[in-house]
Formats: structure tokens, sequence, C-alpha cells
């Protein structure tokens, strides 16, 4: 540590990280991605990151939990496209993943959300 910052981590390491979060395009064009539009949205009581989500991806309609109360009203979701990984095995420690681009804004943000 010189200066009181953190040595910078060796490029090695940094390729390994990024290697091993790499997917082959087999694995690729197993991931059901769809776009979804937000139909509802609403706080969640007691829980100040999450919002509940009513999603409506065509010809089917999901309830999700989503970790972005801080980064969004409920209000600005409505009539939003979202992206949704439709055949992610939902659990405690893995839920499904919606992403949102908003180009006004040039941002990305994941939404952690399972279905409810």
């Amino acid at each position: 540590m010189q200066g009181g910052k953190p040595a910078a981590e060796p490029v090695k390491e940094k390729k390994k990280a990024a290697e091993a979060a790499e997917i082959s395009i087999d694995e690729f064009a197993k991931i059901d991605l769809r776009v979804a539009e937000v139909i509802h949205a609403e706080r969640i009581k007691n829980a100040d990151k999450l919002l509940k989500l009513q999603l409506d991806l065509g010809g089917e309609k999901r309830q999700v939990i989503s970790g972005i109360a801080e980064f969004y009203k409920p209000e600005e979701l409505v009539g939003k496209k979202v992206i949704c990984v439709a055949n992610l095995k939902t659990s405690q420690a893995s839920r499904r993943m919606v992403g949102r681009h908003d180009s006004s804004r040039r941002q990305r943000r994941g939404i952690f959300a399972g279905d409810g």
C-alpha cells in the first residue's frame, strides 16, 4: 500500500476473473430473454430497496420483487419495457433477473426479482 491507496490488482488476476464470467454460445442459447412491460409497480412495506412489479410478457403475466426502489419510483416504471430472464430457476438465493435500459439517463441497471 502506497500513499494510503491499496496496490493495484495484478492484470493476470483481472483477466482470470473476466474469463470466469464468460459463457459459451451453447450456454447463452439456453437463456430465455423476453421483453416485458411493467403494468403495475408498488413499494413493499418495511423494505427500503424493494418494489413489487407486475410484468406482461405478451401471453403471460408475472409478479416479481425487485431491489431497485432506491433508483426508481414505482410510477416511473409503469409502461416501461424490461428484459426478463424467463427461464432462470428461482430460489431464495437466486431470483429472476430483469434489466432495463434508460436511454435518457444512459444507464443500465440490473433488477433482481422472483416469482411472487
